[in-house]
């Protein structure tokens, strides 16, 4: 059934859109950059520019750009961002924490990267050596050969000699005048399950305790922001732990899914996953986040981020319903498809144990922590906290947690912030561990 939807739909866009069938790669100028490349399907056309930071300039359905374009940055090379700082249009790759990293990224930011034409709907691009960040970045656009689906496969490798610790943040420019959909953590760390910033005299400051914005209305386990122009310049954000944003726009739903980490430390303010902001004049930016990576030197980290672009008439109105929404993009937007990858190489966090029999959330964690393993908890079992030298900071015999069937609620709030591993000690069952951040 869905094979034949999409055949539908393709045959449909080439009555309306002939172009479309010249399929594949083609090398092309474009907003007066030569480095272009185009790739094309009997759904989409998407262009990248290979000498400006290997951007996405162009994600095309039906001739409607989803991504916002300033034509002021056109032909803007490194050394035009190094010489004025401008902020660079398209759907943009960056590494954080933002305040780590916004003075040292150029050269993975905006510099030149090499291309090579991998397949007939894909290619690879490779970043110079970047030492400001210690890091080469290569970027694979795997696009399908039929559907709107594209997978932007980024892998950050350490040239430095230390360790690094980035985390992968994605930063997509959209045009007002649309619907930004997310879901929302059932057990958030947030009273209200998201937040927002506040400009306090000159300084941006984190508030999930009393956010109040006429544009965001909840709906149960999903939020939506309406962005409109004429408002004050801000950006939100959830501790979703499921991957996907949604922004309905003129018809179309713009998906982008990323994978989510339960033992990952999501080191953006109260370990934000996904987050949107809005300058209140031009565009508002999609901006999921990947946990931090340890690298030491030669190690690399793998990530996929997954677009899609949907037709959805209901969107052709700011006022349609987001659940309708939801259920329609999580019935059409399958990451598990073809060869996709979380992160195969590189540590969520410095020697993590056991992964897959251990959960712990939040993490980083304020006060509460939940641990779950994939296995009953039993009344003989130890829960151990240690710190990064090894002395036991604190110890709970099962019975006297708060416990479901498999899950443990552990008080964190008297331990002093840093990195702690929490082990469980069994009687019958090898014991595991895994690491957290207590901030």
């Amino acid at each position: 059934m869905r094979k034949a939807y999409r055949q539908i739909i393709a045959a449909f866009l080439l009555i309306l859109f002939p172009a479309l069938s010249r399929a594949g790669i083609e090398k092309i100028t474009y907003r007066s950059y030569p480095n272009c490349y185009k790739i094309t399907n009997d759904s989409i056309e998407m262009i990248v520019v290979a000498n400006a930071g290997a951007r996405v300039l162009a994600y095309k359905l039906l001739g409607t750009n989803i991504i916002w374009e300033n034509s002021s940055n056109d032909g803007k090379l490194l050394a035009d961002y190094q010489s004025k700082k401008f902020d660079p249009d398209a759907g943009r790759f960056d590494v954080g924490p933002e305040q780590a990293t916004k003075d040292i990224h150029d050269i993975t930011w905006m510099g030149p990267y090499t291309a090579e034409i991998t397949g007939e709907y894909s290619m690879q691009l490779t970043g110079q050596d970047d030492t400001g960040l210690g890091i080469r970045m290569t970027r694979e656009f795997i696009l399908d050969s039929a559907s709107t689906h594209l997978v932007v496969r980024q892998t950050m490798l350490n040239i430095s000699g230390a360790e690094i610790n980035w985390h992968f943040w994605y930063r997509t420019l959209v045009p007002l005048g649309g619907k930004v959909i997310v879901p929302l953590h059932h057990e958030s760390n947030y009273p209200f399950g998201w937040g927002t910033y506040r400009n306090d005299g000159g300084s941006w400051a984190w508030d999930n305790q009393t956010p109040s914005v006429a544009q965001v209305s909840l709906h149960d386990s999903l939020l939506s922001y309406m962005a409109v122009t004429g408002v004050k310049s801000n950006k939100f954000g959830v501790d979703a732990d499921d991957g996907w944003m949604a922004y309905g726009y003129q018809g179309m739903l713009f998906v982008v899914r990323v994978p989510y980490f339960p033992e990952g430390i999501y080191v953006e303010d109260s370990s934000q996953t996904l987050t949107w902001y809005t300058n209140g004049s031009q565009f508002a930016e999609i901006e999921p986040y990947g946990p931090k990576t340890f690298l030491q030197p030669g190690d690399s980290s793998t990530m996929d981020i997954h677009w899609w672009l949907l037709p959805y008439s209901p969107a052709l109105a700011p006022g349609f319903d987001v659940h309708e929404a939801a259920a329609f993009i999580l019935g059409r937007t399958d990451t598990t498809a073809g060869d996709s990858t979380g992160i195969p190489n590189g540590n969520l966090l410095p020697g993590h144990l056991e992964k897959g029999l251990f959960r712990v959330h939040p993490n980083p964690a304020i006060s509460q922590l939940w641990i779950t393993l994939e296995r009953p908890l039993e009344r003989s079992d130890v829960i151990e906290i240690h710190s990064m030298n090894g002395s036991l900071a604190a110890r709970y015999p099962a019975t006297d947690l708060c416990t479901s069937e498999n899950a443990a609620n552990i008080s964190v709030q008297v331990l002093p912030a840093g990195i702690y591993t929490i082990r469980v000690v069994s009687m019958t069952h090898p014991p595991v561990a895994c690491r957290f951040l207590k901030y």
